[in-house]
């Protein structure tokens, strides 16, 4: 079992759905293609050396700043975890931007790999993606037999 852990020290962002021309051709905002080439800019340095072909879990934590127009009272519940975050963007499309990017950057071959992944969403002072991925390898036959 191998895992990485990085951090990305950005606000998290959700997948942005693809806009669509009259005549049928499919493109991405340059919202979109922002977020995705920060993240992966971000991302760059953990990149294994070959893409990971092996099952992986995914365990992401999402942090977004304190509203500024909350009171004091507010942003303490919040930091200290007695507000959750349950505001857009969904966990869900989180997940797919940093799957996606993932793939882009051969991380991984393909995002069909994670069998397993965990994601919160909290406030804090300093808003950030926590990733930690978890390589756990298939057992071979035997390595079966002899247990």
């Amino acid at each position: 079992m191998t895992e990485i852990k990085f951090t990305i020290l950005q606000c998290p962002t959700g997948k942005k759905a693809p806009h669509h021309t009259r005549s049928g051709i499919t493109y991405s905002s340059k919202e979109q293609k922002y977020n995705e080439n920060a993240l992966i800019t971000e991302m760059l340095p953990y990149r294994p050396s070959e893409p990971i072909t092996d099952p992986i879990e995914l365990n992401v934590d999402l942090y977004f700043p304190v509203p500024n127009s909350k009171p004091a009272w507010w942003r303490n519940a919040a930091l200290g975890t007695h507000i959750h975050y349950d505001k857009k963007p969904d966990y869900d499309n989180c997940l797919k931007n940093l799957c996606d990017c993932l793939e882009k950057l051969q991380f991984i071959k393909n995002d069909s790999q994670i069998f397993f992944s965990v994601v919160s969403k909290a406030y804090s002072d300093k808003p950030r993606w926590e990733v930690r991925i978890v390589i756990r390898p298939n057992t071979t036959r035997k390595e079966w037999e002899k247990i």
